[in-house]
């Protein structure tokens, strides 16, 4: 076992798990506002669930003692027997412990750049579900054939040095089919643009450092093979991004930063498999066709029935295959003796395995994720509905917000589309009414002009006309449930509380005491103290550069009362002359109209820097 082994071994790991962070921010970062939290959450609940699942059963799975070729026995199941020792077939210079905590980041990694093609509308029950039963069927099976020991594409000599069949192809192609099986966003015909490029671009610089680790750490060793994987790697991401810079200025008239972001991952993706196996100067080219052939599938991507917001698919499925076939052209036992010789050094059959090692991983990690999405669907939504995309999962499926100004204004947004649909509903229930009705009175006019007919025909006009009735009776309680509500359905005090519930989802410190309790007003007096409670709060909000306000509903004798205090800045009589001057500088002036034709009054009290309290009375009827 050798120390300086063990301790590049933990850094490499610990740079992985810093890509699996990028990850999240490359991704959060491209996303609405009203997803970010979710997005950058799901990063994290993926590493919880695949670092519980891979010491469970996952890396027995994967990496414990071969079954035919496909599958790992369960001999290592909840870790038993993976000890500190070093293992003979698995790195013996490192501790075995440490080889499988280093590869547990490569499924985490995985399932976080699988997430994106769902990205905004997957329920979180199916991501749960579905993360669990991919790492397990799909990710599993396919690292046993590639680097376990007795896997059959290891012993096919496929290479992949750090994930490019085993990590990108896999999730790329399973990122397609998810994105297929669950359908478009509710606005994937809506134009959405990144809504924070610098948090992209953070992401984007921390995938590249941690990079390093991703593919210098599958040396496994603290020599020149992990320096010549580092410089590898560097070399394709700037050329990738190089080359992606150079298309988009080419084809848009002017280089896209978040363009040049995509490039540098393509960069990343298509030397995953290739970089310990591979001279320096071959990441040129590796490089280069990363950048020219993911930047056509993104653009690509747009003429397929698939919605895939983050590009999961195209750059991952691309670069992957490229990098694939790239170690089949380039590699060389002159770098790796572990390796094996490709096209250019003589070996044609290279390539063709590593295209055995790309169609049968294609096609298995696709017909696998169709298979789990169909099956969980049977059980369970896998995604979230109209309403809930609509407001935001990070509101609709975690009850938070990343930004807090826009927890108020979803929720306005909400409330909008739910009026607009209810009102359109109200509408359709309408006309439906009118036509059914005509329809009965027509009936009736038949069978009254028509007497002679057969009992048959009697029998069946009195039956449709049962059935018309019958429509008419069940719009008309549609139109009653979906006419929206009004203030004199819902009363003065509940109407205040609607309002004081919104201002509250603003941010605002406000309070409601309600002594008036069930008893009503005549429409017009509720709507007078209403309109006079709105009035000065949009006063507030306009004028008094605060949000501490407190509402007091009461009734008196025969007179009901109602008080907005705010703690605001407050007015002068000195500057603003009388009491009509102050009405009407705050837009209460109509308010004092309707209040005094109602035989009620409206005063106001204001001090600089003692807020400004309003209060309206309007008598109440009866005893």
């Amino acid at each position: 076992m050798n120390a300086a082994d063990t301790v590049w071994i933990l850094i490499s790991s610990a740079l992985v798990l810093l890509t699996m962070l990028g990850m999240a921010l490359f991704y959060g970062g491209l996303v609405r506002e009203k997803n970010v939290l979710s997005t950058i959450g799901q990063a994290f609940f993926i590493l919880a669930l695949i670092s519980v699942q891979w010491v469970l059963w996952g890396y027995s799975l994967a990496f414990g003692p071969d079954r035919w070729g496909v599958i790992g026995g369960l001999d290592w199941i909840g870790l038993r027997g993976v000890t500190l020792a070093p293992h003979p077939h698995y790195q013996p210079n490192i501790p075995h412990q440490l080889f499988m905590f280093s590869e547990l980041m490569f499924p985490v990694i995985s399932m976080v750049l699988l997430s994106g093609a769902f990205a905004q509308r997957a329920s979180v029950k199916a991501v749960i579900a579905f993360s669990l039963l991919w790492t397990t069927l799909v990710y599993d099976p396919i690292a046993h054939w590639v680097w376990a020991w007795g896997g059959w594409m290891d012993g096919l000599k496929v290479l992949d040095y750090a994930g490019g069949t085993v990590v990108h192809i896999s999730a790329g192609v399973s990122a397609f089919v998810a994105a297929w099986v669950l359908g478009p966003r509710i606005d994937s015909r809506e134009p959405s643009p990144p809504h924070d490029l610098t948090m992209t671009l953070v992401g984007v610089a921390m995938l590249w450092f941690g990079w390093f680790g991703f593919t210098g750490g599958n040396a496994y060793v603290s020599n020149g093979l992990a320096v010549n994987t580092v410089i590898t790697t560097n070399i394709s991401a700037a050329v990738g991004m190089l080359t992606w810079l150079a298309v988009s200025w080419i084809h848009h008239r002017q280089p896209s930063i978040v363009g040049g972001a995509m490039g540098a991952v393509a960069g990343l993706v298509a030397i995953s498999p290739a970089a310990g196996v591979v001279p320096p100067l071959t990441a040129i080219p590796i490089g280069l066709g990363a950048g020219l052939f993911c930047y056509v599938a993104v653009h690509l991507k747009h003429r397929l029935p698939v919605d895939d917001p983050l590009d999961a698919w195209p750059i991952h499925t691309a670069g992957g295959v490229w990098g694939a076939v790239a170690t089949g052209l380039f590699a060389s036992v002159a770098v790796n003796a572990a390796g094996g010789d490709g096209l250019l050094a003589g070996n044609p059959a290279q390539l063709l395995h590593e295209i055995v090692g790309i169609v049968v991983v294609a096609l298995y990690a696709g017909a696998m994720t169709w298979l789990i999405l169909k099956v969980l669907g049977l059980f369970m939504t896998l995604r979230v509905v109209e309403s809930e995309a609509a407001l935001g999962l990070d509101v609709s499926q975690h009850g938070e917000t990343a930004y807090a100004f826009y927890q108020g204004l979803t929720r306005r947004l909400l409330t909008a589309r739910e009026e607009e649909r209810r009102r359109v509903a109200y509408v359709v229930h309408d006309g439906l009414a009118q036509m059914v009705s005509s329809t009965h009175q027509h009936l009736q006019a038949y069978a009254h002009q028509h007497p002679a007919d057969s009992p048959e025909a009697q029998a069946k006009l009195a039956h449709m006309a049962g059935l018309a009735q019958n429509t008419v009776k069940e719009a008309r309680r549609l139109i009653a449930e979906l006419r929206p509500p009004a203030l004199d359905d819902l009363g003065l005090a509940s109407a205040i509380r609607i309002l004081v519930g919104d201002l509250r989802a603003e941010g605002w410190e406000i309070s409601f005491h309600d002594a008036l309790g069930d008893d009503r007003l005549p429409p017009a007096e509720e709507e007078a103290l209403f309109g006079v409670a709105r009035e000065a709060v949009t006063n507030v909000r306009k004028h008094a550069r605060t949000t501490v306000v407190h509402l007091s509903l009461e009734r008196q004798g025969r007179v009901v009362r109602l008080k907005v205090q705010d703690f605001g800045q407050g007015f002068s009589l000195d500057t603003i002359k009388g009491a009509e001057s102050i009405r009407g500088h705050i837009g209460l002036l109509s308010m004092q109209e309707r209040v005094g034709y109602l035989g009620g009054r409206l005063v106001i009290e204001s001090s600089v820097g003692l807020g400004t309290l309003v209060v309206a009375e309007v008598p109440f009827p009866g005893n």
